[in-house]
């Protein structure tokens, strides 16, 4: 995948189990990563990461270059949430997976869980827990699945869903 990024002229992040590093410049992604509000150094030693667990890649792509990306790798697969980049992860592998994981440590059933989202990989893990919220600034099709809509990130959107349904005291 490293190597197909490589020929498309586009840079990656990886994400490892504490961290994440890009190995290069590209606007494309810096946008896509600005929109985290994280900071992602360069790793000049990037190369070395693939010897440590990797979690996500994220790549600023469309969703039509996914197979040129993937072409002759196994066991990964994209999903969107930007209009110009993708998450890389195992194809068995998504939020709603991880909110039954999280929910079965806890010994919850998801009617016990609240789940807020606004991209298309947020689709499953709003369909895993009781009650799935779109953010008012989500994807039409986020939406369509959604228990409710809430406020859009900008303003605020999960506090005051959380305010305005009781959940937690309004910070004063």
């Amino acid at each position: 995948m490293l190597a197909n990024a490589e020929k498309m002229g586009k840079k990656v992040v990886l994400a490892n189990g504490d961290d994440m590093a890009k190995n290069g410049e590209d606007a494309d992604l810096q946008d896509y990563i600005d929109i985290t509000k994280v900071h992602v150094p360069v790793d000049p030693q990037f190369e070395a990461r693939l010897k440590r667990p990797v979690y996500q890649a994220m790549v600023a792509i469309r969703t039509d270059q996914l197979d040129e990306l993937l072409a002759g790798t196994h066991d990964l697969a994209g999903i969107g949430w930007y209009p110009k980049a993708l998450d890389i992860v195992h194809p068995l592998t998504d939020k709603g997976e991880a909110i039954g994981v999280v929910l079965g440590k806890l010994n919850l059933k998801p009617e016990d869980a609240l789940a807020f989202g606004d991209g298309a990989n947020d689709i499953a893990m709003l369909k895993a827990a009781g009650t799935g919220v779109a953010m008012g600034n989500a994807l039409p099709e986020v939406k369509a699945i959604a228990d409710d809509v809430c406020l859009s990130v900008d303003e605020d959107g999960v506090y005051q869903y959380l305010v305005d349904h009781q959940i937690i005291d309004p910070i004063s």
